[in-house]
């Protein structure tokens, strides 16, 4: 498995196991959990006919929101939006003909920072550090 950089380069907090989706599957969407505060505390990504399962399993308060991934481009990497003080505020996809989806919290503060593979992405894997949520991703 072919691992791209980490986005944001973030050592602090812990590696979590990685979530794949099936084999044969194509990502059809993201969906992120927000939590005030502390920015994404999950992630998760929806495939053909499942999903990958929320990659943190943080059960705090928070809301969701999901970005439907455009069926007829290929997905190659993620946009991240690191805030001071919150980790991960943001996430949008980026498109193997450069182009982006919407990003998905509206959350427009930040410095964005990328990480894409050259190939299909068919998984994700996460950095989480305590008091500030997902501070770090990569993808396979």
């Amino acid at each position: 498995m072919e691992f791209s950089e980490w986005a944001t380069g973030i050592v602090n907090g812990r590696v979590l196991d990685s979530k794949p989706i099936p084999d044969g599957e194509k990502i059809t969407a993201v969906e992120v959990k927000v939590q005030a505060g502390y920015g994404i505390i999950d992630i998760n990504f929806h495939s053909t006919n499942s999903t990958t399962n929320w990659v943190t399993g943080n059960n705090e308060q928070g809301w969701f929101e999901k970005e439907v991934v455009n069926p007829k481009l290929k997905m190659i990497g993620l946009r991240v939006r690191l805030q001071s003080g919150f980790g991960i505020v943001d996430v949008q996809v980026i498109y193997k003909d450069n182009t982006y989806s919407d990003w998905i919290t509206k959350i427009n503060e930040g410095e964005i920072r990328s990480t894409v593979l050259s190939e299909n992405v068919t998984g994700i894997q996460v950095r989480e550090q305590a008091g500030f949520g997902i501070v770090d991703l990569r993808l396979f």
